[in-house]
């Protein structure tokens, strides 16, 4: 939950004028995650496994976000607002 919520925060941060889009998409991700999470877990149960083909499945969506965002560098992110502890003049 803390780490959600730093998400939004952060969404509100670096998002040009209204984060209002930014953080409805991170919402939908999440409420995605939070429904195909039990669902995968119990497609795996009769193979089973039930946590290791969903934790591997989990861990390959990570390394291909990471490697989204390397890949385009930041330039698909809007440019950070500085917050006023960071304002340097």
């Amino acid at each position: 939950m803390v780490m959600t919520m730093a998400a939004v925060q952060e969404a509100g941060r670096i998002s040009a004028g209204n984060p209002t889009k930014l953080i409805a998409a991170l919402t939908a991700a999440f409420a995605l995650g939070q429904l195909a999470g039990p669902i995968v877990v119990s497609l795996s149960l009769p193979a089973g496994n039930a946590f290791t083909l969903p934790s591997a499945v989990a861990a390959a969506f990570l390394v291909c976000s990471a490697l989204a965002l390397l890949l385009t560098d930041g330039d698909a992110l809007p440019k950070a607002q500085q917050l006023p502890h960071e304002r340097t003049s």
